[in-house]
């Protein structure tokens, strides 16, 4: 037992010198890193770039469809059978304004134009009857008067000469019936003369009506055929040669090609920068944002084609009407013309569904330094170069693009920017400049 004893306490004292051992080692290890350490820092070697103010216009880029702003279903307007299409209506083909697309039997709306006709010729010769009768009838009708005139004058001398029995009674009245049938006629003529404007009505009404529905067959007959309403591109063919298609059917989709949109999302903070007035207004409850006069920046609308990149001419036309709430992005609609004489003739078409940038030369910023991105730390400081010593300088940056920093603070003219990659860094430390370049010449 003693014995035990004494082997347990010689253990705990090898191992308590033991361990007194291992920290005097390991405090010498850490003197000899400090002392290199410190040889290191003292000849830390740098390279710099002279800072100096510039302009430059700001760019906002983005990525969006191409959509045809107006895109046109032909419908047929009418019943009929279909004995005519174009040959080139296919699936993304382009068809010129004015093209014959579609001819539908027109057979029934001739025999209807047709009909209208003769009705509006018979009852245009009905007319002119009817003016032939109201100059008889008014002919007529003086005769007649001239007639009952001369009876009337006759039937007063009978009266005379029967209360003097100069004539009979049956005489005179033979002479009295003579007197009433005159004045029967001439009644009857004015009443057919009365008569004259409501036949005449009646029968303008007549032509009238017919005039419409020879109007109306004219307008089948316009129907029959369907052209392109302008240079397009097919879409979609939804009927075949010798179809019967009926009022309303789908008979293909067409796009104007001389028109296409991209609809390009845009942050606020990126709006600020690309249209800084209607951002200004938005943010100002005061001002009516849709009435503030926008100067919209040029856009160039690029598309990779093969080993190249193609530009367009774009321009920006209007806004979305909502944020997407899944984004919180605003849509800025540019308008791609692709017939802009200022485009390469050598472009390749622009189709539907193209996936393409936008690039928005937004404003010019003043007076700013543009420093590469990997020069500045998490904390939004750079490393500059005062009087052989290394010191820390806070910056405020006004915009991020890529692979640049544009930075209106913090910084000024001919400071020395560090260059190199650099960690562990000590505001203060010594460095050496190796060379210094301009920052036009690091561009």
């Amino acid at each position: 037992m003693l014995r035990k004893t004494i082997k347990s306490v010689i253990l705990c004292i090898f191992f308590i010198i033991l361990g007194f051992m291992v920290m005097n080692g390991l405090k010498a290890m850490k003197k000899e890193v400090a002392k290199v350490s410190e040889g290191q820092v003292s000849q830390i070697k740098v390279t710099t770039q002279t800072l100096t103010a510039i302009q430059e216009n700001v760019q906002v880029s983005n990525y969006g469809n191409i959509q045809p702003r107006v895109t046109l279903s032909i419908n047929s307007e009418l019943n009929g059978r279909i004995l005519y299409i174009a040959p080139d209506l296919l699936e993304g083909n382009a068809i010129p304004k004015g093209t014959l697309l579609f001819k539908i039997d027109d057979q029934d709306y001739k025999l209807a134009q047709e009909r209208a006709e003769i009705a509006i010729k018979a009852q245009n010769i009905a007319l002119a009857s009817l003016d032939i009768e109201a100059e008889n009838i008014e002919r007529n009708l003086g005769v007649l008067r001239k007639q009952l005139e001369i009876t009337e004058k006759e039937l007063k001398r009978y009266e005379i000469l029967l209360q003097d029995k100069s004539v009979s009674p049956s005489e005179f009245n033979t002479l009295e019936k003579s007197q009433q049938a005159a004045l029967a006629a001439v009644i009857s003529a004015e009443n057919s003369k009365r008569l004259l404007p409501t036949r005449r009505e009646q029968i303008q009404a007549q032509i009238a009506q017919e005039t419409v529905a020879l109007n109306l067959a004219k307008a089948n007959m316009a129907r029959t055929t369907l052209s392109a309403p302008f240079t397009g591109r097919i879409l979609k063919k939804y009927a075949e040669l010798g179809q019967y298609v009926r009022t309303g059917d789908k008979l293909s989709e067409i796009y104007d090609t001389s028109s296409l949109e991209v609809k390009i999302p845009l942050s606020m903070s990126e709006i600020q920068w690309v249209l800084p007035e209607f951002y200004n207004a938005f943010l100002n409850p005061s001002i009516d944002s849709d009435k503030v006069q926008i100067n919209a920046p040029a856009v160039w609308i690029s598309l990779i084609h093969g080993t190249e990149t193609v530009f367009w001419y774009g321009k920006l036309v209007r806004l979305g009407s909502e944020m997407d709430t899944s984004t919180r992005t605003l849509t800025a609609i540019v308008e791609i013309a692709e017939n802009d004489p200022r485009n390469p003739k050598m472009n390749p078409r622009l189709l539907k569904g193209m996936f393409v940038k936008a690039v928005f030369e937004a404003v010019a910023l003043q007076k700013i330094y543009k420093i590469p991105r990997n020069l500045v730390t998490n904390g939004n400081s750079v490393y500059l170069v005062k009087d052989g010593k290394l010191r820390i300088q806070p910056i405020s940056i006004m915009r991020v693009q890529q692979d640049f920093v544009y930075v209106h603070k913090g910084i000024q003219e001919q400071d020395e920017l560090i260059t190199s990659i650099l960690s562990n860094v000590v505001d203060g430390m010594p460095v050496v400049v190796m060379n210094s370049i301009s920052e036009k010449q690091a561009k």
